[in-house]
């Protein structure tokens, strides 16, 4: 499997996993703990954002992912 594909995935399962625990997540700090470019992990949050996979929203000037709280 490719490195760069496990990094996303890695990602992926992050932001799913511990959603529930973050108010806000900077993608600067997102990009270098899975050693990914800001704008690969920009566009990993983009997509699950439109797939509906994350409740939140990208705040663009300030570079964060902003999640809304859960309803449980």
């Amino acid at each position: 499997m490719d490195v760069r594909r496990i990094q996303k995935d890695s990602l992926r399962a992050y932001l799913l996993t511990y959603s529930t625990v973050y108010d806000t997540v900077s993608l600067k700090v997102l990009a270098p703990l899975f050693d990914l470019l800001q704008k690969d992990v920009h566009g990993i949050i983009s997509k699950m954002l439109i797939k509906e996979e994350l409740s939140a929203a990208l705040d663009e000037p300030t570079d964060c992912l902003i999640i809304e709280p859960s309803r449980l």
